[in-house]
């Protein structure tokens, strides 16, 4: 793709869509959408290379002609969280991406690189490391709407020259942790942990997952990008399995500090009991790799949330 020179990404304002901000916007000019200012990073509000639009994914349509017009690419990354009921996610989720589908004729975009979820999607899998040719048996409503979202655009990309990328990431942690808009666990611990307050985990404390630090997805984004490939699927994960008692306990050591209290509540969900994704595929088919092992990753964020804090203390 040596045309490319702007890109279009869906659901930037995540902590996933920062991360891929950061790696993309000294090169390209980027449209980004958003759905509230407030949480637009305010280096970016006026970048001379970010177009801002604003979308409501849950509206009808929600996506204009003229919003990714000059874009060559999309990277999507949003997803319409948990409406009433679970139908009602897969539901948003479809109509939100046949939305960005009916327009596409009318832009200059030829890649969609789709970020989906290695760990949800397979289910309970019946060996690890878990390959991409793995049969897909989502258990909850997120992992169906990824489901659902893959096979449209996989069926658009077999009957268009529109390529397609899809990237299924382990468990994804990172800064975020400092924000508190993270729901994961890694960040609700040093949360919790920091202010002395009670953690829950919800569901089985020695369910196994695999944890990737969020710069490693965002690298492999940029490598699904301009590969020449026109169908990628690529588990992006460290082949590698932790706890979540493992993580709290490493956690514990490294703040020398625990939460008040730690409580277990039952999940009322079925839960996938281990989850290790092989990384053989987007290994053998790009130059990317595990830069930031679990243990290593674990101790940037805590160094970062400490100089936030010392940061926050010298400003008062």
């Amino acid at each position: 793709m040596s045309e490319l020179k702007h890109i279009g990404i869906i659901g930037a304002t995540s902590p996933i869509g920062k991360s891929i901000i950061e790696l993309f916007v000294n090169n390209f000019f980027l449209t980004i959408t958003y759905r509230s200012k407030d949480i637009i990073p305010h280096n970016y509000l006026k970048h001379p290379k970010i177009k801002w639009v604003y979308i409501d994914l849950m509206s009808p349509m929600p996506i204009k002609k003229n919003y990714f017009q000059n874009c060559h690419a999309i990277i999507w990354v949003a997803h319409v969280m948990q409406s009433q009921t679970r139908e009602e996610e897969i539901k948003f989720n479809l109509l939100a991406i046949k939305s960005l589908l009916s327009i596409l004729p009318y832009t200059s975009i030829n890649k969609i690189v789709y970020i989906s979820s290695g760990g949800s999607i397979y289910g309970n899998p019946f060996h690890v490391p878990i390959t991409e040719n793995h049969p897909l048996n989502p258990l909850s409503s997120y992992g169906k709407s990824k489901k659902a979202v893959e096979e449209i655009l996989l069926d658009y990309h077999n009957q268009t020259n529109i390529s397609v990328a899809i990237l299924r990431p382990g468990n994804i942690y990172g800064p975020e942790s400092i924000t508190g808009r993270s729901k994961g666990v890694i960040a609700s611990y040093i949360i919790s942990t920091q202010s002395h307050k009670p953690f829950t985990i919800i569901g089985n404390k020695d369910v196994i997952r695999d944890f990737l630090y969020i710069d490693d997805l965002a690298q492999a984004v940029k490598f699904a990008i301009f590969s020449k490939k026109k169908k990628i699927i690529w588990n992006v994960g460290t082949e590698t399995g932790h706890s979540v008692y493992y993580i709290i306990n490493f956690l514990s050591d490294i703040l020398n500090k625990k939460p008040s209290h730690i409580y277990y509540q039952k999940s009322q969900y079925s839960e996938i009991l281990i989850n290790i994704l092989s990384n053989k595929r987007i290994m053998n088919e790009s130059n990317w790799t595990v830069t930031t092992p679990l243990n290593t990753g674990l101790q940037k964020l805590v160094s970062i949330m400490i100089k936030d804090k010392k940061d926050k203390y010298h400003a008062t």
